[in-house]
């Protein structure tokens, strides 16, 4: 399958952009969810990041996160893992034309040459795509899900802007070492205490903070890679209650 169309086709007599896609619906706004390609991600992405910020649904944008995003393609794609990219959501204004077929949700959609598609989520992940294929042209191939809404208003861009962010939860330091299968010490620390059965009931491996909802736990997981009062100190305070536990009995 080519990644764009740009001339008019059966599909539609549009000039313009050809894509499959789904279509649903959230409140009263109709979602147009597609996969294009990084080749062809930049080719009707317009950017709002520049200006006065009241009248852009962005903020500016961050170098050093986008550089970030496209180490992380870039590594996981030379080392042969996976990677996942959350979709882009944005607004295009413009007249989309939607091809359904046998009247479902699923169908094309026809992107005119001169709509401006403008992100109010993702800005970072696009730009990290445009620096991946500076890097690595031959993954042109792959895709992004991207999100779009038909011509809203700039208030309304920017509340969703404001609602995707003020939204989010980011989840604890804990957590996301515990799943962080890339980060080598977090993942040896948690081998160590899965491996003696009184720290691994000692340890939180989900919250931050130690309180007495986490039941008789000791310490959390991001705290046992601290150099004072990690490891060492648990196998101590593990090692202690093992000998009380032995007197005990």
């Amino acid at each position: 399958m080519s990644e764009v169309v740009t001339a008019p086709s059966a599909i539609s007599k549009t000039i313009g952009f050809d894509y499959p896609c789904v279509v649903g619906f959230q409140g009263k706004q109709r979602i147009i969810t597609m996969q294009v390609s990084f080749g062809a991600l930049s080719r009707f992405l317009s950017l709002d990041n520049e200006g006065h910020t009241l009248e852009r649904s962005q903020r500016e944008l961050n170098r050093r996160r986008a550089s970030a995003f496209a180490d992380y393609v870039v590594g996981a794609v030379k080392s042969g893992t996976d990677y996942i990219i959350p979709p882009l959501i944005g607004n295009c204004d413009g007249e989309l034309t939607l091809n359904l077929m046998n009247e479902s949700f699923v169908g094309y959609v026809t992107i005119p040459m001169d709509a401006q598609i403008r992100l109010f989520d993702g800005q970072h992940r696009q730009a990290g795509i445009r620096e991946v294929l500076d890097i690595m042209p031959d993954i042109r191939h792959h895709s992004v899900t991207v999100m779009l809404t038909e011509n809203l208003p700039i208030e309304t861009r920017q509340q969703f802007f404001a609602d995707i962010n003020g939204n989010a939860s980011k989840p604890s330091a804990a957590i996301n070492i515990a799943y962080d299968q890339t980060n080598v010490i977090g993942q040896t620390v948690k081998r160590v205490i899965l491996n003696n059965p009184v720290l691994a009931e000692k340890v939180d491996f989900e919250r931050n903070a130690v309180s007495t909802r986490n039941g008789n736990k000791w310490y959390r997981l991001n705290l046992c890679m601290m150099p004072q009062s990690g490891l060492v100190a648990m196998w101590l305070r593990a090692h202690q209650s093992g000998v009380q536990s032995r007197k005990c009995s």
